[in-house]
């Protein structure tokens, strides 16, 4: 009896040190899966990677959800830290196990790591696998910026515009930026009304209030508010840096050119010409010419209208035909005659054709010392 009580008492103790023995095991491995996970969330990269490996060696069940998940997690380390195989891991991970729900956010991963290697293309397809619903706000928000500027750099604008769309509006750190590029865009598309609200709501942010006011100077000069740029402008250029104040420049002498205040647009389309004498075209000198004219100084305008005259074209008509006037004003006729002349023997503007022959025939009638020889000649034409 006393043997038979002994044996149930060792069997008891056997017992139950295998059984303390297995719950060891057990929560042994779920302790380095923890740790594992708590290294990840510190974004400890290569430690996280390396417990997760050591789980999976010691993981038996392939299918369990463990080996899943530190499968999964090894993977998405191996692309925080650009490691060779990375990618490769994660694609077989998903073919693996179709059914887990973090394919899903395996696509997301793939979307980013490809972000980061700038080839947007693949970072699309990628993107347009996963489901939006099963991203949080902060991973929605990265999401729709990558996503938009990803198809913004294949130049498929419409459908960057419609990803900035969702997250310009929201409060993260993808805001600012996605409402930047919104604008953009809107711009490029000549939405000018749109990404001028866009731009205003962003000209006291830090990061673009340097950019900013570029945009809405070229704006109000789209939108023909020259008003709105001849009081925006000034204080633009004065805090400008070298390479874009010529460019304000012009916009600001344009704006003064086109509101008739000619005096005053001369020094901005003069600086202009003058900084960028390698840029500016013909129509640029005829226009400060004219601004010369206008202002009724006709030795400078004349400079300028010479400055302008090339092929035969409209611009040079137009050209010879104020310099004929400006020579008339500084009573130099010999040279307004000849000016006259060229401008009717051009063939675009009728107008000025028929009034520059009809001034040539007149001066020289005074001129000429055979009144009935050019000049006959310039009336009957």
């Amino acid at each position: 009896m006393k043997k038979v009580s002994l044996i149930i008492i060792l069997l008891c103790v056997v017992s139950h040190l295998v059984s303390g023995q297995k719950t060891t095991i057990y929560t042994h491995k779920n302790a380095n899966y923890n740790t594992a996970l708590e290294l990840y969330d510190k974004e400890k990269f290569s430690a996280a990677q390396e417990v997760f490996s050591q789980v999976l060696k010691n993981t038996e069940d392939r299918k369990s959800e463990i080996a899943v998940n530190s499968q999964y997690y090894h993977a998405i380390c191996g692309l925080e830290l650009f490691n060779i195989d990375a990618e490769n891991l994660l694609i077989e991970f998903i073919y693996a196990y179709p059914e887990s729900p973090k394919v899903k956010l395996a696509f997301f991963h793939l979307g980013r790591y490809k972000f980061r290697k700038k080839k947007y293309d693949e970072a699309t397809n990628w993107f347009n696998k996963m489901d939006i619903y099963d991203l949080n706000d902060a991973e929605l928000a990265e999401y729709y910026f990558k996503t938009g500027y990803s198809y913004f750099q294949e130049n498929k604008l419409e459908k960057a515009s419609k990803a900035f769309y969702e997250i310009k509006d929201a409060d993260t750190k993808y805001t600012a930026p996605s409402r930047y590029y919104y604008g953009h865009i809107a711009y490029l598309q000549k939405k000018y009304q749109s990404a001028l609200e866009t731009f205003l709501s962003l000209k006291n942010n830090e990061k673009f209030a340097p950019i900013i006011p570029y945009y809405i100077t070229q704006i109000y000069f789209l939108q023909k508010k020259y008003d709105q740029v001849i009081e925006y402008a000034p204080a633009l250029l004065e805090n400008s840096i070298p390479k874009r104040a010529p460019e304000i420049a012009r916009l600001l002498g344009e704006a003064f050119y086109h509101t008739k205040q000619y005096e005053n647009a001369i020094p901005y389309l003069k600086s202009f010409n003058k900084k960028r004498a390698y840029a500016a075209n013909r129509a640029d000198k005829y226009q400060l010419g004219y601004a010369y004219y206008k202002a009724e100084n006709y030795k400078q305008a004349i400079e300028w209208f010479k400055k302008s005259i090339s092929k035969e074209d409209s611009l040079s008509q137009a050209a010879h035909y104020h310099m004929a006037d400006c020579y008339l004003k500084t009573d130099e006729k010999k040279y307004a005659q000849t000016s006259f002349r060229v401008a009717s023997d051009i063939n675009f503007d009728p107008q000025i054709k028929e009034d520059a022959l009809f001034s040539f025939a007149k001066i020289s009638y005074e001129l000429s010392l055979h009144p009935y020889n050019d000049a006959i000649v310039a009336f009957e034409e």
